[in-house]
């Protein structure tokens, strides 16, 4: 049998990590990584075994962390491999991240440009740094929430419908950027 290599995408917080889970079957041993750097190496790995690792916790005003669990089962002659994040499903804890935050990936001054709203504290980051917003009620519709990243303007359009919705806007121009769902 050759090298197992699942992947995934973690958002946690105002920062999204990358992880690897290296299943080498034949040496029955594992590798985690995460955001390309070795975080738990040759673990013994068995059907029924639990590896349970924790996402680094970059220094933010966030208190936001994650354990992380693959849990290996044998089912039939393969193995089946499930990620849990905080004791949940990984779906699970996707649609919780996203009831919390907002996340958009605009290219702002030639660079990708992760920005989160945190619909709870009602604050913005971009680039993982804290961003100084405005809040006013808007000339049209709900309310706007102002701020500048890299010498461009934008804002964030709350509004309800049958819920309530935020839309982001990039530049002088207005362009709407649609949600992203990592």
């Amino acid at each position: 049998m050759a090298d197992i290599v699942l992947k995934w995408a973690i958002p946690v917080g105002v920062h999204r990590f990358s992880v690897e889970f290296r299943h080498h079957t034949v040496a029955e041993e594992a590798s985690v990584f995460v955001d390309d750097t070795l975080n738990l190496e040759h673990c013994n790995v068995r059907p029924g075994g639990t590896y349970i690792f924790e996402l680094p916790h970059r220094q933010s005003i966030t208190t936001e962390k994650a354990t992380c669990a693959v849990y290996i089962r044998l089912d039939g002659n393969d193995n089946k491999y499930i990620l849990k994040v905080n004791g949940m499903s990984f779906e699970s804890y996707k649609k919780a991240f996203h009831k919390r935050f907002d996340v958009w990936n605009p290219i702002i001054g030639n660079r990708a440009t992760r920005i989160v709203l945190d619909k709870r504290e009602l604050i913005v980051w971009g680039r993982g740094v804290l961003l100084t917003s405005t809040r006013d009620f808007g000339p049209v519709e709900g309310v706007e929430t102002r701020f500048v990243i890299s010498g461009t303007f934008c804002k964030i359009i709350t509004f309800k419908t049958d819920i309530i919705r935020h839309n982001l806007y990039v530049g002088e121009n207005n362009l709407k950027i649609d949600p992203f769902f990592d």
